[in-house]
């Protein structure tokens, strides 16, 4: 099993087997599946870590990246990842 601490604007751990997954505000929060600790997804959620970073820093984090409007806080709570809005997210 594969573990990482995640460091920088108030994220948490990120942990492989059972997926933990980093919050904004400090927390952790657990999501019930399985991840295989491949460098190729490890590299996918670290891009994904680093493109929430810059939104946050650029003040878009809570607007879809395809068409602008607001994300829920319901929905970044479920995954702080997120990026676009219901409509957008393949």
């Amino acid at each position: 099993m594969f573990d990482a601490i995640l460091v920088g604007a108030n994220y948490s751990l990120v942990s492989w087997g059972t997926k933990t997954v980093p919050s904004p505000l400090g927390s952790v929060g657990e999501v019930s599946e399985t991840v295989d600790p491949t460098i190729e997804n490890v590299t996918d959620t670290l891009d994904q870590v680093d493109n929430a970073l810059r939104r946050l820093r650029d003040g878009k984090y809570r607007q879809c990246s395809t068409c602008g409007s607001a994300l829920s806080l319901e929905s970044l709570e479920e995954n702080p990842l997120r990026s676009n809005c219901e409509e957008h997210t393949p």
